[in-house]
């Protein structure tokens, strides 16, 4: 160690050791190691000193040069300090190294398909099973939102369930004509749908027959004196559709005398008072929504 020109300290020095576990060997000399003589501490000559002397290890002389360098008071052109060679051997070692970044899930819509009834197939108004397939590919979380609607009645049933779905229903369908049946599914973030046309007929074993009805009091041709008459009629049906019967019954004389409704078979009818004397024709009609049917008789009323 001496002085320069220049007024820093030039070194000629070579060590090797291990500082902190890891093997260095240190050549210096006076042309790329220099340091400023203001800089140096005194302590380090006393660590010279002592290491010179064999009071010291060789490892912690070099932990003293070592701190020299890291704090810029020995310039060593190119020196790696022990921080960063630990953190060299740390941070690149393999369980430090940072994990790849798992791909994207892509999402794709559900699949949806009605198996049956057939696209275009013809049935009669009921209950209808349907066979249905929805699935998904789990993305977002595997839950569906899913429907069967007709064009014709609307909204006809909705659910949820985890992909693939099992479970489906019977759906009424009474409106006759040419339904168009949608299912439509959605995953929360993509939906898809598929439509079928199925032609509904009337129930064969519901098809509808007009009310039955009949007048057995007064009697046809019968006369009677003016006054209130009790009448002794029969209304019955089939019950399709509904069962619901709108009855009237009237004069051609006197006009409407009575009107009502009931579920068939009807059985209370009213007294009615007649006092237009002449022929009446007396017609009993009854509608039960869609097909109607009348019976008439004539009787005399005197005064």
């Amino acid at each position: 160690m001496g002085k320069s020109a220049r007024g820093f300290i030039t070194l000629g020095i070579i060590l090797t050791g291990t500082i902190a576990g890891i093997s260095l060997g240190f050549s210096f000399n006076s042309s790329t190691v220099y340091a400023e003589k203001d800089a140096v501490p005194e302590w380090i000559k006393v660590i010279a000193g002592a290491w010179a002397d064999g009071a010291i290890t060789t490892d912690e002389f070099l932990n003293a040069i070592n701190f020299l360098i890291s704090n810029d008071i020995i310039k060593v052109p190119g020196y790696v300090s022990i921080d960063e060679i630990n953190c060299s051997q740390i941070c690149q070692s393999p369980e430090n190294e940072q994990a790849p970044t798992p791909p994207l899930e892509l999402n794709e819509p559900p699949t949806v398909s009605i198996s049956s009834p057939g696209d275009g197939e013809t049935r009669p108004a009921g209950t209808i099973p349907f066979a249905l397939s929805i699935d998904d590919d789990g993305v977002p979380g595997g839950s569906i939102t899913w429907s069967l609607s007709s064009d014709l009645e609307g909204l006809l049933f909705e659910d949820k369930c985890f992909a693939p779905c099992s479970e489906f229903p019977s759906i009424e369908l009474l409106s006759t004509g040419s339904h168009t049946i949608t299912l439509q599914a959605d995953d929360g973030d993509l939906s898809s749908s598929v439509s079928i046309t199925v032609n509904i007929l009337p129930n064969p074993l519901e098809l509808n027959e007009p009310p039955t009805v009949s007048i057995s009091s007064p009697g046809d041709g019968e006369t009677r004196p003016a006054g209130t008459i009790p009448f002794a009629l029969s209304i019955d049906d089939d019950g399709v559709p509904g069962g619901s019967i709108t009855w009237s019954l009237s004069s051609d004389l006197e006009g409407l005398l009575f009107e009502d409704k009931c579920f068939a078979p009807c059985s209370e009818f009213p007294s009615i008072e007649l006092l237009s004397t002449g022929s009446h024709t007396i017609t009993l009609q009854a509608d039960d929504g869609d097909l109607s049917s009348s019976v008439s008789i004539t009787f005399n009323i005197v005064p």
